[in-house]
């Protein structure tokens, strides 16, 4: 097997097998692992000790919303087999989606609502606000469908869905037009939420994601009743329901190995009297950060460039009590630009409730690897809580390792959006790849769909 030496037949090493071994606990990972169960895979995740260890929080999705029936969400619930209760659990927010900026704070929602806040803030005339978030709702709407269509992924030899390409859609796909001609404090309020809403780091979002991701934020944001601590949002939720269908989930600390075992992929450590394989190994995690896993240097194919950009995050917690009113769970807030020709920077704040009448406060943001923006997260969740010095208690965030959610895409995704993409990285041995780079730039709407659409294509495969 090219570049998986055999397992040493000297030692004396348990071997485990599966059907499939999920390298990372990123949320395509997690979803996959649920669709591979219910087609009758034996299914293990992996994950690295540190990220499964770390608060909840930094890994939650920022925005959810609903669509309704045919969402996005909503229809890969279904089609995870969900029970209605927990589906259920679900509720429309009562905050929407705030845009803080220096001059203005911008409550989106349906499009008449978020038209007379962009009025009343003096970004655009009522009349020409309505008109453009309209088209918006629309240009979204499209690209919603088009996501749902099959055909978006298939697993490598023979795909898992019936049509190539997804039917002709009528209308404008992509940004309306007329958004060309918005004001240019509202065009860098737009840029910046696409950002915020997207995974894509420094690679540009095509017209068509750019739609979703901004016709997203006009819909209704989604919260879950019973939060906890621990187990919190939709990551909770799927790691119930992959418990319930007896997916393995297992935890390591220090270096792995690549090896092969009759001829299927297998992973060592050296920590352990046991070694796992599967008829067929799912890369979760980005290849660019692979190497971080590994003792020994990953095959040609299986390596990458590193990644230009990641996600920077910190952690705070505050009383609940001392939050101010009116203040959303989901804000994004943009700060000046250098000049006219640079993109404003922004941060992402979600609040979570925590234990003890306390909540706790995610800030992050996208940029450089080499970046150092903790001062930038600081400095943004301190101006939305004034008077904070003595009560605001900043976290500590678990250092980057492979299975991190930061790691941002190296190269820029080719073409728009959707198109079918190949998830299978070598044939022999059997390995596939949830890479998010091809659907990155689709935020958890992309994540959720790669789980999905992958499980289903992998499972078919191995069947």
């Amino acid at each position: 097997m090219r570049g998986f030496p055999a397992l040493d037949r000297s030692q004396s090493r348990r071997v485990r097998r599966w059907d499939a071994l999920i390298l990372g606990g990123a949320l395509p990972g997690l979803v996959a692992s649920i669709a591979m169960a219910r087609r009758g895979c034996r299914v293990l995740v992996i994950e690295d000790a540190r990220a499964a260890r770390s608060y909840a929080g930094l890994r939650e999705p920022f925005h959810l919303c609903a669509s309704g029936a045919e969402g996005v969400l909503e229809t890969v619930l279904r089609g995870l087999g969900l029970p209605i209760i927990d589906q259920r659990s679900f509720r429309r927010s009562p905050e929407a989606l705030q845009v803080v900026t220096p001059e203005a704070r911008v409550r989106l929602g349906p499009a008449a609502t978020s038209a007379g806040e962009i009025s009343r803030w003096g970004l655009a005339g009522e009349e020409a606000a309505r008109k453009l978030l309209d088209s918006l709702e629309t240009s979204s709407d499209l690209e919603r469908e088009a996501l749902l269509e099959p055909g978006i992924l298939h697993a490598g030899r023979r795909r898992a869905f019936g049509r190539k390409r997804g039917r002709d859609l009528p209308g404008e796909r992509g940004l309306p037009a007329s958004l060309g001609q918005a004001s240019l404090a509202l065009q860098q309020m737009l840029h910046a939420l696409v950002g915020a809403l997207g995974n894509h780091g420094s690679a540009p979002a095509s017209s068509e994601a750019r739609a979703r991701l901004l016709g997203s934020a006009l819909e209704t944001p989604l919260a879950l009743l019973g939060e906890s601590y621990q187990q919190i949002g939709l990551r909770g939720m799927l790691q119930r329901r992959a418990d319930a269908l007896y997916v393995d989930r297992k935890t390591l600390q220090g270096p792995l190995d690549l090896v092969s075992v009759a001829g299927q992929p297998g992973l060592g450590s050296q920590n352990r009297e046991e070694v796992w394989t599967g008829r067929a190994l799912i890369l979760n995690a980005p290849r660019s950060g692979l190497q971080m896993a590994f003792r020994s240097k990953l095959p040609g194919f299986l390596r990458a460039e590193a990644s230009s950009h990641r996600r920077h995050l910190a952690h705070f917690r505050a009383p609940q009590e001392r939050l101010p009113d009116g203040m959303g769970d989901r804000l994004v807030v943009v700060h000046p630009a250098s000049n006219d020709n640079e993109p404003p920077p922004w941060v992402r704040i979600r609040i979570h409730p925590g234990a003890g009448g306390m909540s706790e406060i995610v800030a992050s943001t996208d940029a450089p690897a080499n970046a150092e923006r903790t001062p930038l997260l600081e400095a943004s969740v301190r101006d939305l809580l004034p008077f904070s010095e003595d009560w605001l208690e900043t976290r500590a965030v678990p250092e980057a390792s492979w299975d991190s959610d930061v790691w941002l895409p190296a190269a820029e995704p080719k073409g728009t959006w959707p198109r079918t993409d190949t998830l299978r990285v070598a044939s022999r041995p059997a390995i596939y790849s949830l890479a998010r780079d091809s659907m990155a730039s689709l935020g958890s709407e992309g994540d959720l769909l790669l789980g999905w659409r992958g499980g289903e294509a992998i499972a078919a495969e191995l069947q």
